[in-house]
């Protein structure tokens, strides 16, 4: 089973996502069944562009990855933002002036985040856009949201999570400790950065670090449009009423099906865009 894609995007690369998410991915690559019943898993994937009724729906679940295999979308419900372009791209085309972005996602790479970021947007200057959770909408998902303007949520969901990480094990020590003498011959600087068998130098550490601070910094920017004060964008969520208490989120609508079939869509042009 090949899931070297997957692997090499969320470890020692930045991620917009919730810490819980992350370690679930993480457990479930540690721990993968050796057997698993791929033709039910397949069945179950949803599909990302989904046309109901008058209304262009585009569902982004689970782990978001700047490509997602058959396999990845279908065990570990990944999404790729690839996929979610390609879906962009059918709605451009579809006779629908609505379409809604369906996400259950607490973010993924930021790899192909801002990319993808900028179709919403272009999407949304000629349709009626917006973005709807009733489970989860964090980090990069709540970055791709904010690209479709208007929000909104259930109740119980969860909002935010705004911020960037790099996830890494070093294993020098250890390997010391255990009788090995690691060895490392390269050339180039900064070439094997994040390499296990090395222990990160202070200023590999700050590049790193450096890094980070950009993606976190190029968020924060992005949402400068909703005014939401800065202690409310250091890594916490926030369920869907608080959310619209501090402008993180527009409003509160029950279900999808409601939004679609209650909620009035305006002519006008969507004023949360920035």
């Amino acid at each position: 089973m090949n899931l070297t894609n997957l692997t090499s995007q969320i470890y020692y690369k930045p991620l917009a996502i919730v810490p819980e998410h992350y370690h679930s991915v993480n457990n479930l690559l540690t721990n993968l069944p050796q057997s698993l019943d791929l033709e039910d898993l397949l069945d179950e994937v949803k599909p990302v562009y989904q046309p109901m009724g008058n209304v262009d729906v585009i569902n982004i679940s689970g782990l978001l990855l700047p490509k997602v295999s058959k396999l990845e979308a279908a065990i570990f419900g990944a999404t790729g933002y690839n996929d979610i372009r390609q879906a962009i791209r059918q709605a451009e085309l579809s006779p629908s002036k609505h379409v809604i972005f369906n996400i259950c996602s607490g973010g993924g790479s930021v790899k192909g985040m801002k990319e993808t970021a900028k179709m919403i947007k272009r999407l949304a200057a000629s349709k009626n856009v917006m973005a709807y959770s009733d489970d989860i909408c964090a980090s990069a998902a709540y970055y791709l949201a904010n690209a479709a303007g208007r929000i909104y949520g259930s109740e119980s969901a969860e909002f935010g999570s705004v911020g960037c990480f790099i996830a890494m094990i070093t294993e020098e020590k250890n390997l010391v400790e255990n009788g090995f003498n690691p060895e490392l011959i390269k050339a180039g600087k900064w070439k094997a950065l994040g390499i296990s068998i090395k222990d990160l130098s202070d200023e590999e550490r700050q590049l790193l670090q450096d890094s980070v601070d950009a993606y976190y910094q190029d968020f924060k920017n992005f949402l400068s449009f909703r005014n939401i004060a800065d202690e409310n964008l250091q890594g916490q969520s926030f369920e869907t009423l608080e959310a619209v208490n501090i402008n993180m989120v527009d409003g509160v609508v029950d279900t999808l099906d409601g939004l679609i079939s209650v909620y009035s869509f305006s002519s006008q042009n969507n004023p949360f865009i920035p």
